[in-house]
């Protein structure tokens, strides 16, 4: 397996490395001298710290296969970014790539399919589909890279309906650590393109993506928020509810502990309990469904219907670079046992830095799907769990991890596994990042990866290291 090398000195440049970049890629390349070099090696949160050898910021495919070919030749791995939110292990020494200048969607309304440059946020996607009467199995945040969003595997607000994300990836365009561009799709390395659903950027820079796109012009969706203490109340209802939902109903419940800048008007200081919902029908069906919550008598209700353009925006995410710790784990069941525990150590009066725990209800296509959608596990467990706290100083990152730990130990007696990789957090273990996939798909994962990455190039991810399983 490929170590990479120690960190670089953020004032000493290897002048071979960069002048090899810069002879065989036709974009902008920093070393650690040159301004520009701290605006690009910046993750989303500001929380990981990493000192690349070399920082590429593609223009083309060609700038990429340039740049992974110097990798090899300089025995360093690769690091690749585009919004920065997929961060997880510092790139010091190796060479970073940056995507974000591959801009681009195309809508095929008649294949209903979007092809997506990598650099594209999902925002640029959903505007694009929705002209045409279609929508994209998206998360809370529209403000992510739509390739790392996808990779990662992709907890989605239509999820119980379409499934993963990931799954909705049906060809690519990828730069392997042999430096060469190969499209994939079901009749060219199918077997590449499984292993692309879900496994984070194991296997080499993705280019381009082509996505399937699903015909809802509008959503039924929004939030109803209720008083803190009546969090017990809330979850206990919320599990009875989601029992009987269709799965064209999508929802997730939350406690939140919101910092009084961004706290919602009720709740000054911004502790709440809300449920959060995404009907994919019609508006009347979605309130039938969704009476026995409101009868509960919620403080607010923005359940309305939408446009499918706007549903990330219900969940009031911050737009900008928040410095987010996260985790997530699954839950198999939501007993009274189980939501004891969660408020004894997360509730609104303990005294826990997580600012916001989801719950969000699976079951479904999630659960239905199998290996040959996607190496993803399938879980039969019912809710993933997905909590963060917000680390101002650098001596709180310690703290939020405390919180985290606690939280996922107070669950143990229900814990369902591993999520998918991009629910993992940083840090993640080999242990948790193999528990993600069911043995036979984590022995062709190993086996794809010794194909087609033997030198582990592509390591800093939640990695998948060649080998013999």
């Amino acid at each position: 397996m490929r170590n990479t090398v120690p960190a670089v000195n953020e004032t000493v440049a290897d002048l071979r490395l960069l002048d090899a970049l810069r002879a065989t890629t036709h974009c902008d390349v920093y070393g650690p001298t040159d301004d520009g070099y701290d605006r690009e090696r910046r993750t989303f949160t500001g929380l990981l710290a990493q000192s690349p050898g070399a920082i590429v910021v593609a223009d083309t495919a060609a700038d990429i296969q340039a740049a992974v070919r110097v990798a090899a030749d300089f025995g360093l791995s690769v690091a690749v970014t585009s919004t920065g939110h997929g961060a997880h292990r510092p790139c010091d020494g190796g060479i970073l790539i940056s995507t974000e200048k591959l801009q681009g969607v195309e809508i095929n309304p008649d294949r209903q399919t979007a092809v997506v440059q990598a650099g594209t946020r999902l925002q640029v996607v959903m505007e694009a589909a929705h002209k045409h009467g279609l929508t994209a199995v998206i998360g809370t945040s529209d403000q992510v890279a739509t390739s790392g969003y996808l990779l990662g595997g992709g907890s989605g607000l239509l999820s119980r309906l379409h499934g993963w994300a990931a799954e909705t990836i049906v060809a690519a365009t990828i730069v392997t650590a042999d430096g060469e561009l190969r499209t994939i799709d079901a009749e060219h390395e199918p077997e590449l393109l499984w292993g692309l659903r879900g496994t984070a950027g194991n296997f080499g820079v993705v280019t381009e993506l082509e996505m399937q796109l699903f015909p809802h012009a509008e959503i039924y969706a929004g939030a109803l928020l209720f008083p803190p203490e009546r969090a017990r109340e809330i979850l206990l209802a919320y599990d009875a509810w989601t029992a009987d939902l269709p799965e064209t109903t999508c929802t997730y419940v939350a406690l939140a502990k919101v910092p009084p800048p961004l706290a919602p008007p009720p709740f000054p200081d911004g502790r709440f309990v809300g449920v959060w919902v995404v009907h994919a029908g019609p508006a009347e069906e979605g309130a039938d469904l969704l009476a026995p919550i409101r009868a509960l008598g919620p403080i607010v209700d923005t359940v309305t219907t939408i446009p499918s353009s706007a549903i990330a925006t219900i969940a009031g995410g911050s737009p900008g670079p928040m410095p987010l710790v996260d985790r997530s784990r699954l839950l198999d069941r939501l007993t009274p046992d189980a939501i004891d525990r969660l408020l004894a150590v997360a509730g609104p009066d303990s005294d826990s830095q997580l600012r916001v725990i989801q719950l969000r209800h699976l079951g479904g296509q999630v659960a239905r799907a199998t290996s040959a959608d996607s190496p993803l596990t399938h879980p039969r467990a019912d809710y993933l769990v997905l909590a963060f706290g917000l680390a101002f100083k650098p001596t709180e990152v310690e703290v939020i991890t405390g919180d985290l730990d606690r939280l996922y130990a107070a669950l143990a007696d229900y814990d369902g596994g591993s999520p998918i990789p991009n629910g993992m957090g940083s840090g993640t273990d080999p242990e948790t990042v193999q528990g993600a996939y069911d043995p036979e798909s984590w022995t062709r994962l190993v086996a794809l990866k010794s194909q087609y990455d033997p030198q582990n190039i592509f390591s800093y991810n939640h990695n998948i290291a060649p080998g013999t399983p």
